[in-house]
């Protein structure tokens, strides 16, 4: 006889460093939060009521098997901004995989309020027939390491003393000689390159003015207020440093890239992005731009793009290792007001960004 399996519900208010809640064994320690993801989630700018849900939790026996965060957020759909969520990746231990943990979890995410849209990253293939199943759409995006193949063998941070300061010499040798040895920044264009404090009001509203303007029928709203929390908060990375980056051809101003340095993994992800209309064209010019300022702090350098921007992924090939594919997901609930929404579950109708799901809580 299969074991019984419960939904709760858990409310940024009781989310705790400790993890306990409704005095539920958690062997696997799948609620355990440090107190910067506690605080982060409490200051999400879309979150009107830190009583409303963040987290399923899947209960068997009484103890903690599984668990999806569902945090809220906003899209703009054909011009209206519409309350929905994004969610963190599924987790189920492997006892309980074979008891459609993870479909029963997304199924009550999606009754939540304001969650018969949900938006979330796929980490791997893997999860496809998951997400098939419950007749997700699927985006595809490519994966690129723009950092040179050599950063990732030397990671001063894992060694002590005289192997550290090794260690440290050799990694910036290498960042030298990726910054301006390789190929790879051959025939960049001649953009300067300026960092953003997070605190600059200025900066995030005209960045958020930006992606106003881009043409995508369905997109993430991105306002001052969540450049400002995303670059503030720490999330699950312990003193990860986030910043802006501008990118201006003389004193014109050609875009901006959100970036966010993982000092546990030594990899910089740029997760976020918007080009004025004049250099839209230029798009893997400028990410590769980016990378080429990036490249001297020691990091790999993760840049993932929708699989419909034909132009830019031939750019960067033709530059940077291809990592891998990952998908933005996108599930609608059976009878929601987003059913009757035009190519939604089109990927060219939408402007992906790895920082619509999941990904915006690297």
């Amino acid at each position: 006889m299969s074991k019984k399996l419960e939904i709760l519900i858990r409310s940024c208010r009781e989310l705790s460093e400790t993890g306990n809640f409704y005095s539920v064994e958690d062997p696997k320690g799948l609620l355990q939060y440090s107190p910067a993801k506690v605080k982060s989630y409490r200051e999400n700018p879309y979150l009107d009521n830190i009583d409303k849900p963040c987290q399923l939790i899947a209960i068997m026996d009484g103890k903690v098997v599984g668990r999806r965060d569902s945090i809220p957020s906003r899209i703009v759909a054909d011009g209206k901004v519409y309350r929905t969520r994004i969610s963190g990746a599924v987790y189920v231990i492997p006892s309980a995989r074979s008891s459609m943990c993870a479909i029963k979890l997304l199924a009550r995410a999606l009754e939540l309020e304001d969650g018969e849209l949900n938006i979330n990253c796929m980490l791997s293939k893997q999860n496809q027939k998951f997400y098939e199943f419950m007749g997700s759409a699927m985006f595809k995006i490519e994966e690129f390491e723009c950092g040179g193949k050599w950063n990732r063998f030397y990671k001063a941070g894992e060694y002590v003393g005289v192997k550290k300061l090794a260690a440290s010499i050799i990694n910036a040798c290498v960042n030298l000689a990726n910054l301006f040895c390789k190929s790879i920044w051959i025939g960049l264009p001649n953009w300067s390159v300026r960092e953003i404090d997070a605190t600059d009001s200025a900066f995030a509203d005209r960045a958020s003015e930006l992606i106003k303007q881009d043409a995508h029928r369905y997109r993430a709203e991105i306002t001052p207020e969540w450049i400002g929390w995303t670059l503030k908060n720490d999330f699950s990375a312990p003193n990860c440093r986030k910043f802006a980056i501008g990118i201006y051809e003389q004193n014109t101003f050609v875009g901006f890239a959100l970036v966010r340095q993982d000092n546990k993994y030594k990899v910089s992800r740029v997760f976020e992005w918007q080009l004025d209309a004049h250099y839209a064209s230029m798009e893997g010019e400028f990410l590769s731009v980016v990378a080429r300022h990036l490249v001297r702090f020691g990091y790999k350098i993760n840049i993932s793009v929708d699989s419909t921007s034909l132009s830019t992924i031939n750019y960067l090939r033709n530059r940077f290792f291809i990592k891998g594919q990952n998908y933005v997901v996108v599930t609608i609930a059976e009878g929601s007001k987003f059913e009757g929404f035009d190519g939604i579950k089109e990927s060219n109708s939408w402007r992906i960004r790895p920082g619509m799901g999941d990904a915006a809580f690297w």
